[in-house]
Order: structure tokens, then C-alpha cells, then sequence
């Protein structure tokens, strides 16, 4: 079986829908939430962090859901049911480039879930600002940006201020999550009989660099 990538984020460009494996999107209604056919990436986002899934692993199955409004806004539930909605599909690495700043235990559990069930979370974690969700879960890796790594780099960072730092480029915790959940990705479906356990334990002992970010300071 291959393995497949997972996005949620702000959607597509009608340019990256023919290379999707699926793109819906998930809606706050009255009653909870409602999920249709995706529609156009207003905000740009995901339509960047797809471009970077793909330059780094375009072999692989992507699905896409879009959570955010045309405002930039977004809630726990429609995270959760984003969540819930790509481990149904068979995905195995979802990539998270958002943040919320409040603990809900509903995202928590959907998180716990994917876990469970074999699925790997990665999650844009802010360089400065305090923790967000869902990368401060204890099962989720956590990304930020480090300027030292180039494309197929990676940091060890040992969880301060998050499990590892990949290139950042323009948007920052974003694209470097995008990067590293790709690279990942990629490792993973190498070596597909590795567990989330062994491929996380991969990554931290090839990582070109390890240990907490230190401030450098002017001569």
C-alpha cells in the first residue's frame, strides 16, 4: 500500500486539485459541522505547503482539508474532524501547519486517536509566543523553522522550543513543518515496516544537528 500524506490547512489552487488524492473541506453548521467539496485556497497557505509537500515527496498520495475561512479563521472542531476524517482515509503522516492557542479536549482526543492508531502528527510549533495546540501534545512532533537547515536538513532540538527545526523559508513554523513532515513522509515509505517509534528514532539520530536552539550572541 502506498503511503499517503495528509494536509489541513486554508486549501488548494485549482491548478493543485488534478495531483490531490481528495480535497474537502470542513464547515461549522448549527448543528456541529458539515463536510463538501473543497473550495479555492482565498488565503494562499495551503496552497504553499502543498507546493512544498510535493517538491520534496511528489510520489506521493496527498489528501487535503481545508478548515479555514475566508477570513483566516478556523475551530477546534472542524481541527478534530479534519483529523478524524484523513485516518479514515488510510493516511499516515498528517501535516498541521497551524496553531490554536487554547487546549480543547476534543482536538486532544482526535490527536490521541491518530496516534493510536499508527498515524504520525507533525505540527507548526512558533519559535517565540508560548505553546500552541496541537503541537504541544506530548504525541505530536513539533516543527519550527531553523534558518541553518537546508531543504533535506533537519534539527534534533530535543523539545525546546520544539522536537525539531527545518528550513523555514518565508513562512516560518509553516513551511518548515510542511518540510519536515515530507521528509518524513518520504523516510517512511522507504522503509515501510518501520514503526512510528523507529522512523521518530531515525529522524533524532540523523539529524544534522541536536540539543536545545541557543541564542548566538554579537562579539
Amino acid at each position: 500500500m502506498t503511503l499517503c500524506l495528509g494536509l489541513i490547512d486554508t486549501g488548494a489552487h485549482a491548478e493543485q486539485l488534478p495531483a490531490l488524492a481528495s480535497y474537502r473541506q470542513v464547515q461549522l453548521t448549527d448543528e456541529g459541522v458539515a463536510v463538501m467539496s473543497g473550495a479555492a485556497d482565498l488565503r494562499g497557505h495551503g496552497s504553499q505547503m502543498i507546493a512544498r509537500l510535493h517538491q520534496i515527496a511528489p510520489q506521493l498520495p496527498c489528501h487535503v482539508v481545508q478548515v479555514f475561512d475566508h477570513h483566516g479563521a478556523t475551530s477546534p472542531l472542524q481541527v478534530a474532524t479534519a483529523i478524524d476524517l484523513l485516518v479514515a482515509d488510510g493516511v499516515r503522516v498528517i501535516n498541521l501547519s497551524l496553531g490554536l492557542r487554547q487546549d480543547r479536549p476534543l482536538l486532544r482526543q482526535a490527536c490521541a486517536d491518530a496516534v493510536a492508531a499508527g498515524v504520525v502528527l507533525c505540527a507548526a510549533m512558533p519559535m517565540q509566543g508560548g505553546p500552541v495546540y496541537p503541537a504541544a501534545y506530548p504525541d505530536v512532533i513539533s516543527v519550527t523553522g531553523d534558518a541553518r537547515c537546508a531543504l533535506t536538513e533537519w534539527t534534533w532540538f530535543r523539545g525546546q522550543p520544539a522536537d525539531f527545526g527545518a528550513a523555514p523559508a518565508r513562512a516560518g513554523a509553516s513551511l518548515a513543518c510542511a518540510t519536515f513532515s515530507a521528509l518524513l513522509a518520504a523516510q517512511w515509505a522507504a522503509h515501510p515496516h518501520w514503526s512510528p517509534a523507529q522512523l521518530r528514532a531515525h529522524f533524532e539520530q540523523q539529524a544534522q544537528r541536536s540539543g536545545p536552539q541557543q541564542r548566538e550572541r554579537l562579539a
